[in-house]
């Protein structure tokens, strides 16, 4: 799963400098117009860009799981985070941010601050 984590990142860094969308909150990566990335099944991938689009944060979420992973594009750690009562909710779906944690901003470097943990 990391690895497809570091191949969208760069795949939303790519679309997201090139896109005239502005997106005000995390947008499920599936709606990226031009972007051939398929997740594994259940795992759904979110992104946000700052206003010019020169920098991102990425989260992810497996259906199945109770684990949130995040990275931005000047960070240099994916960090996760972890809440039981995750467990089989959707990411920007049902699922809600783990108790005690901030959601990632783009272009944001630690996030440790805001309670996620290093991987």
């Amino acid at each position: 799963m990391l690895k497809k984590i570091v191949l969208t990142i760069a795949a939303v860094a790519a679309v997201a400098s090139l896109s005239g969308q502005a997106f005000a909150a995390f947008a499920l990566i599936d709606a990226v117009p031009g972007l051939n990335f398929k997740t594994s099944t259940n795992v759904k991938v979110a992104y946000e860009t700052d206003t010019g689009k020169q920098n991102y944060a990425i989260m992810a979420k497996h259906t199945s799981g109770d684990t949130f992973y995040a990275t931005s594009n000047i960070s240099t750690n994916i960090v996760k985070a972890t809440q039981a009562d995750q467990m089989g909710k959707v990411l920007l779906g049902t699922a809600t941010i783990p108790t005690g944690t901030t959601a990632p901003v783009a272009g944001e470097s630690s996030f440790t601050t805001k309670g996620w943990a290093a991987m």
